[in-house]
């Protein structure tokens, strides 16, 4: 029997130990859905210089073209290569039957502390670390007709063709990774499925970003995280292109 990895306290369901299946396309969402790899960097120097790279941890969308247009010159740029292009866990280069890279790679990083769960506004019925959302173009939608105000039609979001969450540190209690199994805001009540996710050190998540997801309140200690998305197209929103 797999080893359940989510740490959380009675999940609606739960993920087990990812162990390498056929990959078979689903036709709702051709990407894997969720994997979640405990001890994911076997490189304990690129462990050890994003630990001591403040340059890292700078707050900031940024964008990068990938490895195949721009050679990795920073830290973030090497973590995405590790991952997307050394030790992809499924079939992703479109040459071994997966779908690609698409144009390139939106990343950002967090550090949450129980003070952001503070200064949070109420959503879904209580306080969270990082509020329920879906990562989309902003600028797409805040300037589509049916977008932002204007009815939140699902015709004015633009998501990424996968997320990803990789932990340099977790907490030592809370904040847990919620995914819910929709796709749009308005339609998630207190019966809809869910994942929860325990943040731990060299964990890997990777995930529809499209599907609503939040971070749930940091009791203890703190949640340091780089969040990587796969776009196709590039999105219009502004970023630092690095």
């Amino acid at each position: 029997m797999p080893k359940k990895i989510l740490g959380a306290p009675n999940p609606v369901s739960t993920v087990t130990d990812y162990i390498p299946p056929k990959f078979i396309p689903m036709p709702k969402y051709p990407y894997p859905e969720l994997i979640v790899i405990d001890n994911f960097v076997k490189d304990e120097q690129l462990l050890a210089d994003i630990d001591n790279d403040e340059s890292f941890w700078e707050f900031g969308y940024r964008w990068w073209n990938g490895w195949w247009n721009t050679k990795a010159v920073d830290n973030r740029h090497k973590l995405i290569e590790y991952i997307y292009k050394d030790n992809c866990p499924f079939p992703i280069d479109i040459e071994d039957g997966g779908l690609g890279h698409g144009e390139g790679f939106e990343h950002w990083v967090g550090i949450t502390t129980p003070e952001h769960t503070k200064k949070s506004r109420k959503s879904l019925g209580k306080y969270w670390a990082l509020n329920p959302h879906q990562d989309k173009d902003e600028a797409y939608w805040e300037n589509h007709p049916q977008g932002k105000n204007r009815g939140d039609h699902m015709d004015s979001i633009r998501t990424p063709l996968l997320g990803t969450v990789f932990y340099t540190e977790a907490p030592e209690e809370g904040g847990h990774l919620r995914i819910w199994d929709e796709g749009d805001y308005h339609k998630v009540t207190e019966d809809t499925p869910y994942q929860l996710i325990k943040p731990k050190r060299n964990r890997l998540v990777i995930f529809n970003a499209g599907l609503v997801h939040a971070v749930e309140p940091i009791v203890k200690g703190r949640r340091c995280a780089i969040a990587i998305n796969l776009w196709d197209p590039k999105p219009t929103t502004p970023m630092e292109e690095l």
